[in-house]
């Protein structure tokens, strides 16, 4: 038997092309992009950081990591990872409420003006 006259047909085992981002859901990572602070929070933070440095361990690295917004599981391994006592996370939210009074403690006003 004869090949049939005329182009061949298409046989390609790739998949469809997608020329949309609507058809390419669950295909890529979703980009997540933060929020860029206002002035008055790049301020408040201005403020916050000198009292923070003065904070003592491990008050210092859970309030950071909070501030960052990791989880209590990533700041529990942290502070072990530096030899630091209270990893759990009884031990962990007590220190950093701990930190916060201290923080509390040196500056009020960073609470009552409602930035915080």
């Amino acid at each position: 038997m004869l090949p049939m006259e005329g182009p061949a047909k298409l046989r390609a085992a790739w998949p469809d092309v997608l020329n949309e981002a609507h058809e390419s859901y669950g295909w890529n990572a979703p980009k997540v992009t933060r929020e860029r602070p206002s002035p008055s929070e790049i301020d408040l933070l201005d403020r916050l950081l000198p009292l923070i440095y003065d904070l003592k361990e491990p008050n210092r690295t859970i309030v950071v990591g909070r501030m960052m917004g990791l989880t209590w599981a990533k700041i529990g391994r942290r502070v072990k990872e530096r030899g630091m006592r209270g990893s759990g996370y009884q031990e962990l939210k007590e220190s950093f409420v701990r930190g916060l009074a201290a923080l509390y403690a040196r500056d009020p006003s960073l609470w009552g003006s409602g930035a915080i």
